[in-house]
């Protein structure tokens, strides 16, 4: 049979997620992942299952000051950048936001197409662009930057597992908001894909040996990387061919691509800034 879950709310770090399973192991699996999590306060970890189809989207307050505490699992990036970005004129009218929608691009066309590959990706990049002005609702933007992407496996230490962490906005004011389109051209390689997730935090916490932060931040940017971070609550979204993740740039949506174990992850990724001027009133 085929099961639905629904739960709904309106705003203010409330959130949308319809979850679709195509089996009853399914639906109880994902049943499972859900039960005791917290809409409204998002108090543990979400995972978004590769096997199931998803429609979710999360309002977010917009980060209206530096987060110094999660900042410190980052090393050497931007904390901060003005102005706000709930000030941006092309902000939704919910606010903040992150998002996941399966089944709403069509990947297939873009690989069986004839065509070139700049006009293959103009018509990605047309597709993803109205999704997140439809679905969610932001104002004018205008692509400003745009990319395919191919992680591969690679050793890692227990505590680079986190080590890409950041934040779009704060490292260029043209990226107010996110899109990572999982193109699955892995899907059918010998070596199937384990891992490469992609991780939004909201809360990090080092592994259980040491809990000292500023012991193993400093150890951090000495490169030794001898204990792992944990997601203590967030979202992760496992890659599946066709899904998007959309989300705004700023610190509400500290994220971060998490390591391939085996295989490779194909992405394609696209930064909108506001094809607006100015700030809304009152800013």
């Amino acid at each position: 049979g085929t099961c639905m879950w629904q739960r709904r709310a309106e705003r203010e770090g409330r959130c949308t997620l319809f979850a679709f399973s195509l089996t009853m192991l399914w639906a109880h699996q994902i049943a499972v992942a859900i039960s005791g999590h917290s809409c409204a306060q998002e108090e543990s970890a979400l995972r978004l299952f590769e096997r199931t189809k998803h429609s979710y989207i999360r309002w977010l307050p917009c980060a209206n000051a530096s987060r110094p505490t999660i900042h410190s699992f980052t090393i050497d990036k931007a904390h901060w950048r003005d102005p706000p970005i709930h000030s941006l004129c092309c902000m939704a009218p919910g606010g903040c936001f992150r998002a996941v929608f399966d089944g709403k691009v069509d990947v297939q066309r873009y690989y069986l197409a004839q065509y070139d590959r700049y006009k293959r990706k103009r018509e990605l990049v047309e597709q993803i662009t109205h999704i997140l002005q439809v679905e969610v609702g932001v104002g004018a933007v205008t692509p400003s930057k745009s990319r395919e992407m191919t992680y591969h496996r690679k050793d890692q230490q227990p505590g680079e597992n986190w080590s890409q962490i950041h934040v779009d906005y704060y490292e260029n004011a043209n990226f107010v908001f996110t899109a990572v389109l999982y193109l699955g051209e892995e899907t059918d390689d010998e070596v199937p894909l384990i891992g490469g997730e992609t991780g939004l935090a909201d809360d990090l916490a080092f592994g259980p040996a040491n809990s000292d932060p500023v012991k193993q931040r400093k150890g951090r940017r000495k490169g030794h990387h001898d204990l792992p971070i944990e997601l203590k609550s967030g979202l992760v979204v496992e890659p599946k061919q066709g899904r998007l993740l959309l989300f705004s740039g700023g610190g509400e949506n500290y994220h971060s691509a998490l390591p391939v174990v085996q295989g490779r992850r194909t992405t394609f990724h696209v930064f909108y800034g506001c094809a607006c001027e100015s700030t809304t009133s009152g800013e």
